[in-house]
């Protein structure tokens, strides 16, 4: 396994850990305490776990975001096509919108969270800011 990325369903029943390693995502269930797997093609860089179900997983070789029915632990519909690199993302879950690090491009994407469709582009600069070290410019991996 090696993991780089983990969201935590809002029920705290499970824990979803990308691992572009082995191009899965590694369910643990926590109660009881027992590891499952959703597989898929291409590398899981980050996940993001929606409160009502969902889980958008970022996946840089694919330059797309992949969603995912978390109780059923299957895909659902197309992948989002973001730009390039997509690799690190967050939720605003109030107004729907899913925000993405799109590193090559050195932008931050707005996605609407229910279509997946591009609201807006934000230019960051030539190296995307990692929002793990405070704003440091870096490539990947950003350290947790």
């Amino acid at each position: 396994m090696d993991p780089v990325d983990l969201a935590v369903a809002a029920d705290g029943r499970r824990v979803f850990v990308a691992d572009p390693g082995d191009d899965k995502v590694a369910v643990l269930d926590t109660v009881p305490s027992r590891w499952r797997t959703c597989c898929w093609s291409k590398g899981p860089d980050c996940v993001v776990a929606h409160r009502d179900g969902w889980l958008d997983v970022t996946r840089r070789a694919s330059h797309a975001v992949t969603v995912i029915d978390a109780n059923a632990l299957t895909t659902v519909g197309e992948a989002f096509r973001v730009g390039p690199v997509p690799f690190d993302a967050a939720l605003d879950d109030k107004a729907e919108r899913l925000y993405v690090v799109c590193l090559d491009s050195g932008a931050l994407a707005a996605l609407d969270a229910r279509t997946g469709s591009v609201l807006e582009r934000f230019p960051v600069g030539g190296d995307t800011m990692c929002p793990r070290t405070g704003g440091t410019p870096m490539r990947p991996p950003c350290p947790s």
